[in-house]
């Protein structure tokens, strides 16, 4: 339990230095990572991996940083490297139906805030916004439809 606050509050953290600067720290992208093998190696002691569930998060990894990586070659400014950083962590940490409805929320919730932005005028196609706010926001509802059970450290 004393993981998923730990992590949680990295989260949150990190929304709020991406809203207001678009950047995050080295220390707290690292410290998310640390948080996220901690609860690998947990997870792996505690029951012993399950070779099933470790291939799927593995695949969704790998084709998420597959897109991730194929829209930085398309447009150089549309996602940065901790972006991509943190949504592997969370590829790692999450059990399946979780993983799936936090990525699909996180990024629907992007793209109609994009979408909004837009419509309004204010923002342009070559406009910035903060992603992981969305990331989180797409964690912390995860968590309250599937609740703990969705996480490998649990």
């Amino acid at each position: 339990m004393s993981l998923i606050i730990i992590m949680l509050l990295l989260l949150i953290i990190s929304s709020i230095y991406d809203i207001r600067t678009l950047h995050l720290p080295v220390w707290l992208v690292s410290a998310i990572i640390l948080l996220g093998l901690t609860a690998v190696i947990k997870d792996i002691m505690s029951e012993g991996p399950n070779p099933g569930a470790q291939t799927v998060r593995i695949c969704i990894l790998i084709l998420t940083l597959i897109i991730m990586t194929a829209s930085e070659k398309i447009r150089t400014d549309t996602v940065g490297i901790a972006d991509i950083l943190i949504l592997c962590v969370i590829c790692i940490l999450l059990r399946g139906e979780m993983l799936i409805l936090t990525l699909g929320v996180s990024f629907f919730l992007a793209g109609s805030y994009s979408g909004i932005l837009l419509m309004i005028k204010k923002a342009d196609k070559k406009s910035k916004i903060a992603f992981i706010p969305f990331l989180t926001l797409g964690v912390v509802i995860s968590l309250m439809i599937c609740g703990l059970k969705g996480m490998i450290w649990t």
